[in-house]
């Protein structure tokens, strides 16, 4: 009788609060954390809280800026992403003292800062990534104001030193690649690798010309990697590995059904799960994390409503392994989820989870789950 490693996993207790957790029972959307912190912002007012591992209650820190995006860096600096209600005028923020105060430190196209981004850009919830020794990078992502407008190009990269206070551009793809022709639509994934002492940085939208990148970890040269023309790499997010593996990223991708492993050394991939909703535009990967040894993945369904799509029931799972090549099971499935968007770290022994599941766009609590390997029969059913 054939059998089969699975992963058994404890019932999950996912759920939103019954209330709101921020200040006038207002509703929180995680967006990140840094070593002693979870952050989320009002779902209305826009509002930062932030929560110590041991806390109970959300503190509001700081009111003002209404930031699309929040990044927690690993000394305590917490950067802020801004746009316009037109998804324009980009700029970047950052806070040194837990977001009480932010100081722009990126500015839009044309602003006062030496340092801009370009006009077409935008940053998405995976465009920095960091060392954890002071090194951050960040790339843009190309703007598409309106369903159905041509994307905008995601040009520039930049490299900060200290955490994010001060910045300088290292990468501007219309330079690199003067013929429209041959420059990428974005930049998605971003991610630092400890055993070649490199970030790596994916390239996506247009098989023909989408790159992988990588990034000096002195931010001093930018090479390719993996050249145009490969049509499974298009990582929307990379969870970089330790130990043995450091020369490693776990990536999800938006392109196929897989999660994958590459091996930045050698610049080869594999795809160790294969098992999410083939179905068109019901199988991006958009969240990766990892907590006290175990490995999660949360799926993302890129389909909406429109006149020639019917309504969808939208399924989106949070995957969960002990090993990065699994096995990989199911853990939870937050109520009509379109997709799992960000991860706000872990606090009061659970951990702060976004799923984009409209109007419930709000904290999610998931306790960790118990996980055991067990050798499973497989059997036929007798017809």
């Amino acid at each position: 009788m054939p059998h089969k490693t699975v992963l058994l996993v404890t019932p999950s207790d996912g759920a939103h609060p019954a209330a709101g957790e921020g200040e006038g029972d207002e509703c929180l959307l995680p967006h990140s954390y840094t070593g002693a912190l979870s952050i989320a912002t009002g779902r209305s007012s826009g509002d930062l809280y932030a929560r110590g591992v041991d806390e109970e209650n959300w503190t509001k820190v700081y009111e003002g800026i209404d930031f699309r995006h929040v990044y927690g860096l690993s000394n305590g600096n917490i950067l802020g992403y801004y746009e316009d209600v037109n998804h324009a005028h980009p700029a970047l923020y950052v806070s040194t003292n837990g977001g009480s105060t932010f100081s722009k430190v990126i500015d839009s196209d044309g602003g006062t800062l030496e340092t801009q981004f370009s006009s077409t850009s935008k940053l998405m919830n995976w465009s920095v990534g960091e060392s954890g020794d002071g090194r951050v990078v960040v790339a843009e992502y190309g703007a598409r104001v309106f369903p159905g407008d041509p994307p905008g190009r995601g040009n520039r990269i930049f490299f900060s030193s200290d955490y994010g206070e001060n910045w300088v551009q290292i990468w501007d793809q219309t330079v690199e690649y003067p013929d429209p022709a041959d420059q990428y639509h974005h930049h998605h994934a971003v991610a630092y690798v400890n055993g070649l002492d490199k970030f790596v940085v994916a390239c996506g939208d247009g098989i023909a010309r989408r790159r992988t990148l990588t990034v000096a970890g002195d931010g001093t040269s930018v090479d390719v990697l993996i050249p145009p023309g490969d049509s499974f790499l298009q990582p929307t997010w990379f969870l970089p590995l330790y130990g043995e593996d450091n020369d490693k990223i776990l990536f999800g991708s938006d392109m196929t059904y897989h999660i994958g492993m590459l091996n930045v050394r050698s610049g080869q991939y594999r795809s160790v799960y294969q098992g999410f909703d083939r179905r068109h535009l019901r199988n991006y990967v958009w969240l990766m994390w990892k907590h006290n040894g175990l490995y999660y993945a949360g799926q993302w369904n890129n389909a909406a409503e429109s006149a020639t799509r019917p309504p969808l029931v939208y399924e989106s799972v949070i995957m969960v392994a002990q090993n990065t090549d699994g096995p990989w099971s199911v853990y939870d499935r937050p109520w009509r989820a379109r997709g799992i968007y960000k991860y706000g770290g872990v606090s009061n022994g659970v951990m702060n989870v976004a799923p984009v599941s409209p109007p419930l766009t709000r904290n999610y609590h998931l306790s960790p789950p118990s996980v055991r390997q067990v050798q499973a029969s497989l059997v036929e059913p007798q017809r």
